[in-house]
């Protein structure tokens, strides 16, 4: 009986020190999920209650979703609900119609796009992206 006390006490101890060596490899490993490259806009004005087209080259490296956090920047930043959005995993061309709320002031913004990923279960990464400069003329 003593013998199995022992073997389980060293079993705990082999799983606790596991379990905290993988708590530590996803805490320190450097997850690199999207690259993104030559963002541009479709147009630099654009009016309120249109659509803007947003293209970028990527390289996705992770089968992974992602949660899409859209701001439009100025003196404020208004920030509209995210999205999650699915990119084809590799190196690809993308274009993503972005919608001007009604609300918006007219003025010079720049879209900046953060994409979440959750890349295990303690974890989450962001890559952001801006664009250029465009304004809302009305």
């Amino acid at each position: 009986m003593k013998k199995i006390i022992n073997y389980l006490a060293y079993l705990t101890i082999l799983v606790a020190i596991g379990l905290i060596s993988l708590g530590i490899f996803w805490y320190i490993y450097p997850y690199n999920p999207l690259v993104l490259t030559n963002i541009t806009l479709d147009r630099t004005e654009v009016n309120r209650g249109e659509h803007l087209l947003v293209s970028a080259d990527y390289c996705k490296n992770t089968e992974l979703p992602a949660d899409l956090f859209i701001s439009f920047i100025d003196g404020i930043v208004y920030s509209p609900p995210p999205q999650v959005l699915d990119l084809e995993s590799g190196c690809h061309h993308t274009a993503l119609s972005i919608y001007i709320p009604k609300a918006l002031p007219v003025g010079s913004y720049t879209l900046k796009g953060v994409f979440r990923y959750k890349v295990n279960p303690i974890r989450e990464i962001d890559v952001n992206g801006l664009s250029g400069k465009f304004t809302i003329a009305k």
